[in-house]
């Protein structure tokens, strides 16, 4: 098995001269008297300085609970805030270190010690890390060498010099790395010359801008208008003098075919993530109590308005007698004209009083009404769907009194406008 030694380290690329510190080793290596030697990896020994941001972030809406009936609408405000805070400020060196057993017995107990010594505002400073390695196996060559405990181990390091809302003022940075194992008892010798360390003249900033979305959300049965100034990518320009930028948009909710009588809870959530190394997320909900209004009374509309405002219906389907119409059927039956059929003149005014009632007008004067309609018209399919009919004679008499309800003759009265 080759020797992993000094030359064939250097010709891998991965030592340069002055950081493989150690005493020379004996070229004879069949006893445990030689030495463990060190030396940083090629091209990674650095001085680092970095300033890290964090983001807080809230939501919130103005009113937090409306009241809309069917064929309302409302604005409300939403109001969405993110806050910068720190830095917090980090300066040091990091690296990797190689470490390379030269005996023929296991290295037990290696340690690693860490020296740096800098001047902060000109006064010399020191600080000292030490790191347990463990034991390390026999070298390459050695008989009892397996691959399974290797002779050289690469250590990752970091060293903090300075730790605050800024760190100024720290320049000649040195770095020295000693080994010490239990057998043999011998330390590295302090290695001469220590490498310097150039430090990076300014921070590298670290979440200082970060990318704030926010996508409302629509309850089913309305429409919702919004047009929030976002997605934005929040830098230093865009934050006041405390570090928040704060931004508001209205949204309009519109009931197009939501009951009366009905409670909804309507959360739209704020999104921020830090974009520039971390990738953290921050999330901010908001929670809009809707209300429909009670079912106290409300008032009605006639079937010419049901006819011309399909969006403003409370539901999308209806039953008349024991079938079940969609919506589009229904304006189809709207549309349909009478010509002496009156289970159609009948089913006009049906569909309007079953519309309002829906909508939320009272329906205690034609209650008894909608239910003898429905029993008359049964299994008949309404024209043009199908091809039902009822004698005038009949109807006559459900579709006046139903007519007098959507008109506001009885029952809750016209809805104004």
């Amino acid at each position: 098995m080759p020797r992993i030694g000094k030359a064939a380290l250097l010709a891998a690329g991965l030592i340069v001269s002055t950081g493989y510190w150690g005493l020379s080793r004996a070229e004879a290596v069949p006893s445990c008297n030689s030495q463990v030697w060190a030396m940083f990896v090629a091209g990674s020994l650095q001085g680092f300085s970095e300033c890290q941001y964090d983001w807080t972030l809230q939501k919130t809406v103005n009113p937090t609970s409306v009241t809309i009936p069917t064929g309302s609408s409302q604005n409300v405000t939403y109001t969405v805030k993110a806050c910068r805070t720190g830095p917090m400020c980090r300066l040091g060196v990091r690296g990797q270190l190689h470490l390379l057993n030269e005996t023929c017995c296991p290295a037990q107990n290696v340690r690693v010690t860490f020296v740096v010594s800098f001047l902060q505002n000109g006064y010399p400073k020191t600080v000292t890390k030490y790191v347990n390695v463990g034991t390390m196996g026999p070298n390459s060559d050695c008989p009892a060498a397996t691959a399974a405990n290797p002779d050289h181990r690469l250590l990752p390091f970091e060293i903090l010099l300075c730790q605050a809302s800024s760190c100024t003022g720290i320049t000649n940075v040195k770095i020295a790395a000693m080994a010490r194992l239990d057998n043999p008892l011998l330390p590295l010798a302090n290695p001469d010359p220590s490498d310097n360390v150039n430090i990076p003249p300014f921070a590298t900033d670290i979440d200082a801008n970060a990318v704030l979305t926010d996508t409302p959300s629509c309850p089913t049965g309305f429409n919702c208008t919004s047009t929030p100034p976002l997605p934005k990518t929040l830098t230093s320009s865009d934050l006041d003098y405390k570090g928040c930028a704060t931004i508001s948009y209205m949204t309009t909710f519109q009931n197009v075919s939501v009951p009366c009588g009905q409670n909804l809870m309507v959360q739209n959530v704020a999104k921020l993530v830090k974009s520039t190394n971390t990738g953290d997320v921050r999330m901010a909900p908001a929670t809009l109590a809707i209300s429909t209004g009670a079912c106290s009374g409300g008032c009605t509309f006639t079937q010419g308005y049901w006819k011309n405002h399909p969006g403003a219906w409370p539901v999308t389907s209806l039953k008349l007698g024991t079938t079940t119409y969609t919506q589009a059927q229904l304006l189809a039956i709207f549309n349909t004209p009478v010509r002496g059929n009156g289970l159609i003149s009948l089913a006009h005014q049906l569909i309007a009083a079953k519309l309002n009632i829906l909508a939320g007008a009272n329906s205690s004067s034609v209650s008894s009404t909608i239910t003898a309609a429905d029993a008359l018209i049964g299994s008949k399919v309404i024209p043009p769907i199908g091809t039902g009919s009822l004698d005038t004679s009949t109807t006559s008499s459900l579709e006046s009194t139903l007519d007098k309800y959507n008109e506001g003759n009885i029952g809750p009265g016209h809805c104004p406008g």
